[in-house]
């Protein structure tokens, strides 16, 4: 039989072969153009009476290869130190006219910011530099020689006042560069490095270099504000210290202990006697609350001691135990559960001296 057979391939393509049947397979050619896209080809035999078999369908020829889409790379950080050169500034008990804090910026290892004139006690301090457009951070490095800070926070801010928390971090004691990564820090124009707590006794804070890496932002949508809550205030500045024992000397009273002057102290009783155990008190100026003790004592140090508290002076109420440990750095001790006091003691019950045992001083307590 012979018939034509139809290809369509929509309306406007549509082909026309004609063979012989022979019961034997036959190739029927043609050829016509495919336009792009996705196609259903339909075959149709024109004619009546007779049956079509189609056993298999070839497509021949070439194609136009579909064009590779590179996409455009997201921006990729910057390997620059965005601090270099930068306008850099500190909290206001730290600025001196030696060490500055543009020497934290300045790429030269050698020079550095010092927090404070010995003799004080800055803790919390900070230093700050105004970036040239608001940038997203990655990663923060920083290098102290010496006065090495401990506990910081990495703050960023929109206008140089409201000051956010980007991250927390450490500092080891050492010497040697190091690094903090830094992600979502929110496109500020304005970081702060905020030094909580030093590993100086003395609370003294250098930064030799301070580098910032990250990529340029746009300013983020400024959040609500949730501003760095003050730091605890020391309920025992000013006010009168009082003792078991006070030293017959009237330069070591018990007032020494909080004048704020690590050079002087209070101690507890003569040379050659043994005055444990005995306490140091404070009246504050009205019944407060105690959630952290700090002592310094740089020698004849107490050993095991209890805070304990009272409204009238007489009935008291221990608060905590702890163990001063024997060396001469500030430490702290954390107090939970304690109710409002008038009165605040140190109970002293042991003592690291052996020379004279039993003597305790006591250097500075907030």
């Amino acid at each position: 039989t012979t018939g034509p057979l139809i290809v369509k391939l929509d309306d406007a393509e549509v082909l026309r072969v004609t063979g012989q049947g022979s019961g034997s397979p036959t190739w029927y050619e043609g050829s016509f153009s495919c336009p792009s896209g996705s196609h259903t080809v339909s075959f149709t035999v024109e004619g009546t009476n007779y049956f079509t078999d189609i056993d298999d369908v070839s497509f021949l020829g070439s194609s136009t290869p579909t064009p590779t889409i590179t996409p455009v790379p997201s921006p990729t950080p910057t390997d620059q130190d965005l601090t270099t050169g930068r306008a850099a500034d500190t909290s206001a008990d730290g600025k001196w006219t030696v060490y500055v804090p543009g020497h934290v910026v300045d790429d030269d290892p050698n020079t550095y910011w010092m927090s404070r004139n010995a003799g004080s006690n800055p803790l919390p301090s900070w230093w700050s530099v105004e970036l040239e457009y608001p940038a997203e951070l990655n990663r923060i490095r920083i290098k102290s020689g010496f006065y090495q800070p401990k506990d910081c926070r990495l703050q960023g801010s929109h206008d140089d006042s409201t000051w956010y928390d980007v991250r927390s971090f450490s500092v080891q004691n050492n010497d040697q560069w190091q690094e903090f990564t830094v992600s979502g820090s929110g496109g500020y124009r304005y970081y702060r490095i905020y030094v909580t707590t030093s590993w100086s006794q003395w609370g003294d804070v250098c930064i030799h270099e301070v580098e910032m890496y990250g990529t340029w932002a746009e300013p983020a949508p400024t959040p609500t504000p949730t501003p760095t809550p003050a730091p605890n205030p020391d309920l025992t500045t000013g006010r009168s210290g009082y003792a078991s024992a006070d030293y017959s000397h009237s330069i070591y009273g018990p007032g020494k202990a909080i004048d704020d002057l690590i050079s002087t102290y209070w101690m507890s009783g003569n040379a050659g006697s043994n005055p444990l155990p005995s306490w140091w008190g404070v009246q504050l100026e009205s019944p407060g609350i105690v959630s952290t003790i700090r002592m310094l004592s740089s020698f004849y140090r107490p050993k095991d001691c209890v805070l304990q508290g009272s409204n009238d002076n007489v009935v008291l109420t221990d608060l905590r135990s702890f163990q001063f440990q024997n060396n001469d750095q500030w430490q702290e001790f954390p107090v939970t559960g304690a109710g409002s006091s008038r009165y605040y003691r140190i109970n002293l019950s042991s003592s690291w001296n052996t020379m004279y045992p039993g003597v305790v001083c006591i250097h500075e307590t907030g």
